[in-house]
């Protein structure tokens, strides 16, 4: 019990890794750009119009202060990164995993996600579509067992006809949509 709820304190934030750092990369070489042109931008007036009276070359504690500024730019990018596509990852990992469960037969697999998770469109197109693979199996199914109780062997041939055509026209790749 107390194992249990130790397993569901830990929160895993690389559920999709390669997906995350790459997101994390991005963020990061946008920071990097964001803290450079912030800085050219900053610098190359104080220079050129000499509002700060300091000699043409930085003192080394400035340098420093500009490459720990930078350092911790790319760092909180990083983290933020991997912590804004977890919300994204997660639910990408579930839909993945639901369509793997649908391809094995396993249609009834409605999905929830966290209450601060994105995606949330998704799921609930997801859910719908669940939903309406249920009620036509349920059609399908009921369909089936009449004709299991229709004495009349013509009756059954023209039901069944039907129903082939019906899963027929649900099978026919649409290419329109």
């Amino acid at each position: 019990m107390n194992a249990n709820k130790t397993l569901r304190a830990k929160k895993l934030i690389l559920i999709n890794r390669d997906f995350q750092l790459r997101f994390a990369k991005v963020g990061a070489l946008i920071g990097i750009l964001s803290a450079f042109l912030t800085a050219v931008f900053v610098l190359v007036p104080l220079y050129q119009f000499e509002i700060i009276p300091v000699d043409r070359r930085l003192p080394i504690p400035v340098w420093m202060l500009m490459v720990i500024g930078a350092l911790l730019n790319i760092l909180m990018t990083v983290i933020f990164g991997i912590f804004v596509s977890h919300r994204i990852a997660g639910p990408m990992f579930s839909i993945v995993r639901r369509l793997r469960m649908i391809e094995l037969g396993m249609w009834n697999s409605p999905m929830r996600i966290r209450e601060n998770d994105d995606m949330d469109y998704i799921v609930r197109n997801y859910n719908e579509m669940v939903a309406g693979l249920m009620v036509t199996a349920t059609e399908d199914v009921a369909d089936l067992e009449a004709l299991q109780k229709d004495d009349e062997i013509a009756s059954v041939r023209v039901r069944i006809g039907q129903l082939v055509d019906r899963i027929r026209h649900r099978l026919v790749l649409r290419t329109d949509l």
